[in-house]
């Protein structure tokens, strides 16, 4: 997706009219190795899901974003919602205030929001043709989202209670059960980091 000779993402998904569509960013949102979905456990604005079905098919993303900052209670004032944010959801934080025309977080809202993990699984499901997309633009600082075990891409889908979000591993794989506080833990002995990628719609 393109704005004049600048790249701003690459589509993941085209609406039946071919008109509208979602696209997955250049870069990873965060700039830190490694942050909570939350900074309290009992941040609301997520739907509880029973099973991983129920999901996966939720691709609600951009709406789910809005429920979570309705939650955290936006005031109207610029500076006073990034601060907000950034204090309470982070992982929204990051998505919300990216920047696809320069990759980089901004002082503004751009449109960009917290993928559902049904989103998320639209990467996955078609990674091969997004990531040779992604490699032709690796000079314009496109990256490749990250894989293996060891990393959780935070998703706005809920988790199994009303403390957990929804991640997606770098192989594809769903967990309903990480606590939304939690920065991050071990899985078989690695280091698992939290990563997020923005979406945006066009």
């Amino acid at each position: 997706l393109y704005t004049g000779l600048t790249p701003l993402g690459v589509v993941v998904y085209m609406n039946p009219d071919n008109t509208t569509g979602i696209a997955l960013s250049l870069t990873d949102a965060n700039d830190t190795v490694c942050f909570p979905w939350a900074y309290k456990k009992d941040i609301g604005g997520t739907t509880t899901y029973t099973n991983s079905w129920d999901a996966i098919m939720d691709t609600s993303g951009y709406t789910n974003t809005q429920n979570i900052l309705a939650t955290v209670g936006m005031t109207g004032d610029p500076t006073e919602d990034l601060f907000k944010l950034k204090a309470n959801v982070p992982a929204t934080y990051y998505c919300y205030y990216y920047n696809p025309y320069t990759s980089k977080l901004d002082v503004t809202p751009n449109g960009c929001y917290l993928p559902s993990v049904g989103e998320m699984y639209l990467y996955f499901a078609y990674r091969t043709v997004i990531n040779k997309s992604l490699e032709k633009l690796a000079d314009f600082g496109a990256e490749l989202p990250r894989s293996g075990m060891e990393v959780h891409y935070w998703t706005s889908t809920g988790g199994n209670n009303a403390v957990n979000a929804t991640c997606i591993n770098g192989k594809g794989q769903l967990c309903m059960h990480h606590e939304k506080s939690r920065v991050c833990y071990t899985y078989d002995g690695n280091y698992v980091t939290r990563a997020v990628r923005a979406f945006f719609k066009f």
